[in-house]
């Protein structure tokens, strides 16, 4: 989409290798994969289909929180769009995403993909609709909690270790339930991601320390 007047890029789409993942700017704002469902599923809603929406468990806790407020339920999966589709097949799900920009969409009723050039086509057919002004006004709705992932180049039998557990599980307790802790080993690599997202960014920083203390055996 053009602006005719200084022939600016208003919205863009990229795409990785494969096509199945999506990038898509707005005024040069990278969208996540959030908030590019959270579009969808407001269309969703104004044609009376409210949708069940699976997502990853690094989905941001303010888009959560966003999808509740307007009576979507959401169902978080392991990391990998194929988890979405499980839930989906298993009825639990109608659609399904990820924030990295992965979407299963569900293809004039018919047929499941996980196809990023159709969430484009998707988008173009909502800009269509309600213009860039309608669609600004809904991304305003959504606040995303900043996140942040570290790699901790460890090896990953050490979060079998019971000290380690009990001393995480201690952190967590004291944690707000809209808070997320993921701590997860790497599946392609020799290392450990410690994924953390809150409203405070100062108590972010605070509990990213406070467990890699733990999983580092005290050091930092």
């Amino acid at each position: 989409m053009i602006n005719k007047k200084n022939n600016d890029k208003r919205v863009a789409f990229s795409f990785d290798g494969d096509g199945d993942r999506l990038l898509m700017t707005i005024d040069k704002k990278i969208l996540s994969g959030d908030e590019i469902m959270y579009l969808i599923a407001k269309d969703l809603l104004n044609k009376e289909k409210k949708p069940k929406i699976a997502c990853s468990i690094m989905t941001n806790p303010g888009s959560v929180k966003a999808f509740q407020k307007l009576g979507i339920k959401i169902i978080e999966t392991n990391v990998g769009d194929t988890y979405l589709m499980e839930e989906i097949k298993k009825g639990n799900a109608d659609i399904g995403f990820e924030s990295s920009g992965h979407f299963i969409l569900n293809y004039e009723n018919d047929m499941l993909l996980g196809d990023g050039l159709l969430v484009a086509k998707t988008m173009i057919d909502i800009f269509s609709r309600y213009n860039l002004s309608g669609v600004r006004s809904w991304l305003e709705e959504i606040e995303l909690s900043p996140m942040k992932t570290e790699n901790l180049k460890l090896e990953k039998k050490r979060l079998n270790n019971i000290v380690i557990k009990e001393c995480i599980n201690k952190i967590i307790k004291t944690k707000s339930i809209d808070d997320k802790i993921i701590i997860r080993p790497s599946g392609t690599e020799e290392l450990i991601r410690v994924t953390v997202g809150m409203e405070d960014s100062n108590k972010l920083d605070e509990t990213m320390k406070e467990i890699k203390k733990c999983i580092m055996g005290g050091k930092e």
